[in-house]
């Protein structure tokens, strides 16, 4: 299985925002650990500066991306 995604970083100020377009629809996005919800449109999550951590999950798949936001 194959997940691709797509990271768009909205660098105004703080926090910013980071958009996830997940595909297949269905795949589970996670930033620092908590839901943030299920591809099928693009995700847009605000963020303070500081490491971050996407996880997408996807029937037993899974890949994680380290994010470094500076503020």
């Amino acid at each position: 299985m194959y997940l691709a995604f797509v990271l768009a970083l909205m660098l105004t100020a703080a926090p910013s925002e980071l958009t996830i377009d997940a595909k297949p629809a269905g795949v589970e996005v996670k930033v620092d650990g908590k839901k943030s919800g299920t591809s099928g449109k693009p995700i847009t999550v605000k963020l303070k500066a500081g490491r971050h951590l996407v996880r997408l999950s996807y029937k037993g798949d899974a890949h994680e991306e380290e994010l470094s936001l500076k503020g």
